[in-house]
C-alpha cells in the first residue's frame, strides 16, 4: 500500500518545521520513503510531496 503526504514549507529554516515530525508515525510503524518531491512557485518551495510505501 501506498501513501502520499503533502507537508506545508513555511520557510527554509529547519527550526521552522520538521518533516520528521509528520513522517514519524509512518516510519516508526515501518513505513518506508519511496520518492520525495518539491511543489511551489519561484525559488521558494511551499510543499513537499512524499510518496510512502507500508507492508499492507
Amino acid at each position: 500500500m501506498q501513501k502520499l503526504i503533502t507537508i506545508y514549507v513555511n520557510g527554509f529554516r529547519l527550526e521552522e518545521f520538521s518533516a520528521n515530525e509528520h513522517l514519524n508515525k509512518y516510519l516508526s510503524d515501518g513505513w518506508y520513503i519511496v520518492s520525495v518531491t518539491t511543489a511551489g512557485s519561484g525559488e521558494k518551495v511551499k510543499w513537499l510531496i512524499t510518496v510512502v510505501l507500508g507492508k499492507d
